[in-house]
C-alpha cells in the first residue's frame, strides 16, 4: 500500500519522465526487477530511444530506477555503450529507500545512420541484471539529411487472441533528392505489414506511413523487427525498428477443428507401373486454438503417405493455418489397388479421419520387356 507521501513521489517521478522526454509507448507502466519487485525502472520496456540528432550534436535521454522498498538498495551499471553513446554518471550508486534516481545517457554521433548499444544494470542485492538497450538516428547537417523515422520502437497494446492492434510508423524525406524506402518484417508471423513492401518513391519532404498488424494466434510475448531501408543519391541508410507486443487468452470458446480441403478421396486413375504420381489433401485448422495431427497409417504398398516435406508425420498448425496430406502412388506390377490412410488430431469430436486412396497400374513397356 503506497502512503500519501510515496504516491505524490511517484506522480513527480512520472512527470519528470515525461518532461525529460522518455515518450516511449507503455513507458508509465514501468518494469519491476523479478526478484526484488520493489526496484522499478523506467522505462518499461528497457529502451532507450534518442529524438533524432544531427551530426555534431548531443541528444541525451534518462534512465530512472525508483526503490519503493523500506530499505536501501545498491545497483551497479557495466559493459558500458559503445561510441557514439556514452554514459558519463556513475557506475555505482546506492537508492535511498522511497526514493528515486535519474541517469544521463548522451548520444553524440559524427556521422549519419542509424545507431543501437547496451549495458547491463545489475540489482546488486539480487544479481539480477537488466539489459538496456539504446536506439537512436544520426541525420546529416546538410540538406542531404537522409530519411529519418516517426519513432524508433513499436509497443502494441495489449491484444487477445483472434482480436489484432494496429501501429504505425512514418518514414520522412529529408533530402533535397527522391529517396526509394522499402520495408519487411522478420520471420514472426503474429505481426504483419499491411502497407505494400515494394519500394517507393518520395520526393524532397514527403512522407509515407507504414501500417502494421498484431494478429496473434497464441499467448504470450512477441518480439519482432521492422526493417527499413532508404537509398537515393549518396544516400544508403538501413533502420530496424523493435516491435514488441503481448497476447492474452481470447473472451471467446477455445477450441480445436480440423477441415478437411479437397474431400476423403484419392484417385489416381491409371498409370503405368514403375511411375509414381502425387496427390495432396489440404487439411485447415478452422478452431480458435493449437491443433496437432498425427499420422498413424500410411497407407499400404504401392501407396505411401507424409504430412508434408521430409516425410514428416507429425505436425502442429496454428489457427487458420493450412498443412499438406501428400500420398504416393507407385506401383511395380499391373494391377487394381486400394488402401487407407488414417491421421489422429487432438480435437474433442471427430479426431480420426480416414480417407480411401485407390489407384490402378498398367504394364509399362519395360516392364513388358522384362517379361519377354
Amino acid at each position: 500500500m503506497f502512503t500519501s507521501n510515496k504516491k505524490d513521489r511517484i506522480a513527480k517521478t512520472l512527470s519528470a519522465i515525461l518532461v525529460i522526454g522518455i515518450l516511449i509507448p507503455g513507458s508509465l507502466l514501468a518494469r519491476p526487477f523479478l526478484n526484488d519487485p520493489e526496484i522499478v525502472v523506467y522505462p518499461n520496456n528497457e529502451v532507450i530511444s534518442f529524438s533524432d540528432t544531427r551530426v555534431g550534436n548531443t541528444s541525451t535521454a534518462y534512465l530512472t530506477i525508483e526503490n519503493n522498498s523500506n530499505s536501501d538498495r545498491s545497483l551497479q551499471i557495466s559493459d558500458l555503450p559503445s561510441s557514439p553513446f556514452s554514459y558519463p554518471s556513475s557506475t555505482r550508486f546506492t537508492i535511498q529507500s522511497e526514493s528515486s534516481r535519474s541517469f544521463t545517457v548522451n548520444f553524440s554521433p559524427n556521422k549519419s545512420g542509424y545507431f543501437e548499444s547496451t549495458f547491463d544494470l545489475t540489482n546488486l542485492e539480487t544479481g539480477e541484471v537488466k539489459v538496456i538497450r539504446l536506439q537512436a538516428v544520426a541525420t546529416d547537417t546538410n540538406s542531404n539529411g537522409g530519411v529519418t523515422l516517426s519513432r524508433n520502437s513499436i509497443q502494441f497494446p495489449n491484444t487477445l487472441i483472434e482480436e489484432n492492434s494496429i501501429s504505425t510508423l512514418t518514414v520522412t524525406n529529408n533530402n533535397s533528392t527522391d529517396v526509394t524506402i522499402s520495408a519487411n518484417i522478420g520471420g514472426n508471423s503474429q505481426f504483419n505489414l499491411l502497407s505494400s513492401t515494394r519500394g517507393q518513391t518520395l520526393r524532397p519532404d514527403q512522407s509515407y506511413t507504414y501500417e502494421i498488424e498484431f494478429s496473434p494466434t497464441r499467448t504470450g510475448i512477441f518480439t519482432e523487427n521492422l526493417n527499413i531501408s532508404a537509398s537515393g543519391n549518396n544516400l544508403s541508410q538501413t533502420f530496424r525498428v523493435a516491435m514488441t507486443a503481448t497476447a492474452g487468452e481470447s473472451n471467446r470458446p477455445q477450441y480445436t477443428e480440423l477441415s478437411i480441403l479437397g474431400g476423403s478421396q484419392i484417385d489416381f486413375g491409371t498409370i503405368e507401373t514403375n511411375k509414381s504420381e502425387t496427390e495432396t489433401i489440404i487439411l485447415k485448422n478452422t478452431g480458435t486454438k493449437d491443433i496437432k495431427i498425427n499420422l498413424t497409417n500410411n497407407g499400404d504398398e504401392p501407396f505411401e503417405a507424409d504430412l508434408g516435406a521430409n516425410n514428416k508425420k507429425y505436425i502442429t498448425l496454428d489457427p487458420n493455418q493450412e498443412g499438406t496430406l501428400r500420398v504416393k502412388f507407385k506401383p511395380e506390377h499391373p494391377g487394381d489397388y486400394q488402401t487407407t490412410v488414417t491421421i489422429n488430431t487432438d480435437q474433442e469430436h471427430n479426431s480420426r479421419k480416414s480417407f480411401t486412396v485407390f489407384g490402378s497400374a498398367v504394364a509399362s513397356r519395360s516392364y513388358e520387356s522384362n517379361l519377354k
